[in-house]
């Protein structure tokens, strides 16, 4: 464990003499039109000297980051560096940049997405949720690169060059796969805009796009790539090159299992037809890789793919079936250039009909006597005992509405994990709370649920093993706070400030100097 913070030091150290060296080696800036400007212009445009020191509150919250896991650290970092509270390109570059070498140490190292249906009250589901907040290493390595890129092209690309792409093979038995669609569309913006002309005709960006669309090592790359070729920038005959290395490796990619299902289930097959019409509408030949489409849909049908590649999405009772709707899904995505490039049929002879039945654990919530028991109690809160419809504001502003509160309250408050797993004792219970926060009226019983649910996040040993999950319940009342506008907004982000837990007290300070989007809950 020394070792490794002393190795956070010596990064930390070493970006700081890039940063040092930057004047030396930043490519030529631009303007806000694209505009190349020189480097005496570029000087002027910094702000005075009386601006460079950064704000008290500022580094306030620099100095509480410090003290809470690296992934909610990072986060406030490139929160603030995104905000107009830091006006200094070079102090903005060294938030981002510790930002990124913090973001190593995430418990999470990679975004994932569901790769089988599941429900939502379970374990799977709700650690679906919480990859929402791209908390993971990459996603918030790649939210760094981009942050960067807007000052400093050598930068971002010294960074961008530092982050891993580690994808072991999932089987049938992992009920996520991975999400790769960010780090791919953080790439395409370093095509785009990471190099100078002069790097651009040595074949610089070429070079780095090559390096990360070759290779190939699970199917969750295949629809990014696919999605990065037929918008990035590039001229015709590099583009051909790039497309040529994206085939071959895709000739070679097989198993992954569980990444092909979830491939297939969000519709990442019908990114390769949209490629085949883009490069079609800019004069690059695709005839050459259509057969290698082809072939690696069927060879990876033949795999013994997992079961719920007949239900979702082909629908199909058979592999062969279901290697046929690929085809004609395939086709239809061609549109005009059907008649041109439309993949041939699949015969029954072409599949090995077999599939992989291993099937994730599933563990849904709610499922103790207790729990069903708080569970349904909250129902009758919020639907009455026959449940048909939603009590009204009205209905719920009852003396006997209120009677029953007050009994659910006493014994949900008094309710401990003796015989409940804590993972499944910590969920229910916040959804139990944000249930009872959103029926009851503002007022003082309100503000005391809402101080009973900060009090048991604070102190709640579920953010030590499970951090994302955990900040997850906090950050859905956090947005519904900035969503709703509650007149008790202020009151409730006081309630996070004084908590006695440093994270929630970081991000109470933090809405308050540099407050996140009310449009949406993330």
């Amino acid at each position: 464990m020394r070792t490794f913070y002393l190795l956070r030091v010596l990064r930390i150290i070493v970006a700081g003499f890039l940063l040092g060296q930057e004047s030396a080696t930043a490519q030529i800036p631009k303007d806000k039109t694209g505009k190349e400007i020189s480097q005496t212009d570029a000087a002027e445009r910094q702000p005075p000297s009386g601006e460079t020191k950064v704000q008290p509150e500022v580094q306030a919250l620099i100095d509480m980051a410090g003290a809470v896991p690296p992934e909610f650290a990072a986060n406030a970092l490139l929160r603030l560096a995104e905000s107009e509270r830091v006006t200094q390109p070079s102090k903005k570059l060294q938030l981002i940049s510790d930002a990124f070498y913090l973001a190593e140490s995430a418990q999470q190292p990679l975004k994932r997405r569901p790769g089988t249906p599941m429900a939502a009250d379970s374990r799977s589901g709700f650690l679906d949720d919480a990859f929402r907040l791209n908390l993971d290493r990459l996603s918030l390595q790649s939210r760094a690169v981009e942050d960067a890129l807007t000052l400093s092209q050598t930068k971002a690309r010294t960074l961008f060059e530092q982050t891993e792409l580690s994808l072991e093979p999932l089987g049938c038995g992992e009920p996520l796969a991975y999400d790769l669609k960010a780090f791919y569309q953080t790439l395409g913006k370093l095509i785009s805009n990471g190099f100078t002309q002069k790097e651009k005709l040595e074949g610089r960006r070429l070079e780095l796009l090559e390096r990360y669309i070759t290779g190939l090592r699970s199917h969750s790359q295949v629809g990014p790539i696919a999605q990065l070729l037929r918008t990035v920038d590039l001229s015709s005959g590099d583009l051909r090159i790039a497309v040529n290395s994206f085939a071959t490796s895709l000739a070679t990619l097989h198993g992954d299992k569980r990444s092909f299902t979830a491939a297939a289930r969000y519709g990442d097959f019908d990114s390769l037809a949209g490629l085949v019409t883009e490069l079609d509408a800019k004069g690059v030949s695709v005839v050459g890789i259509l057969q290698i489409l082809r072939e690696y849909l069927l060879s990876n049908l033949r795999d013994s793919p997992c079961a719920e590649l007949l239900t979702e999405p082909a629908e199909a009772n058979s592999l062969s079936g279901a290697a046929r709707y690929f085809v004609n899904r395939f086709n239809e995505h061609l549109g005009l250039n059907v008649k041109k490039y439309a993949l041939a049929p699949v015969g029954r002879d072409e599949i090995q009909e077999t599939l992989d039945s291993s099937q994730p654990s599933k563990h849904d919530y709610f499922s103790s006597p207790k729990s069903k028991e708080l569970l349904e109690g909250i129902r009758e809160l919020k639907f009455g005992t026959k449940q048909e419809k939603l009590l009204s504001a009205e209905d719920r502003n009852t003396g006997s509405w209120n009677e029953e509160l007050s009994g659910f309250l006493e014994e949900f408050e008094s309710w401990e994990a003796d015989d409940e797993p804590a993972d499944d004792f910590f969920y229910e219970k916040a959804v139990i709370y944000a249930g009872l926060i959103e029926l009851t009226p503002s007022g003082p019983e309100q503000s005391r649920i809402i101080q009973s649910y900060v009090n048991f996040l604070g102190v709640n040993a579920f953010q030590v093993q499970n951090r994302i999950e955990w900040f997850w319940q906090f950050y859905l009342l956090l947005g519904e706070i900035r969503i709703s506008g509650l007149d008790s907004r202020a009151e409730i982000i006081q309630m996070f400030e004084k908590s006695r837990d440093p994270i929630l007290g970081l991000y109470a300070r933090l809405e308050q100097l540099v407050p996140g989007p009310t449009d949406r809950l993330y």
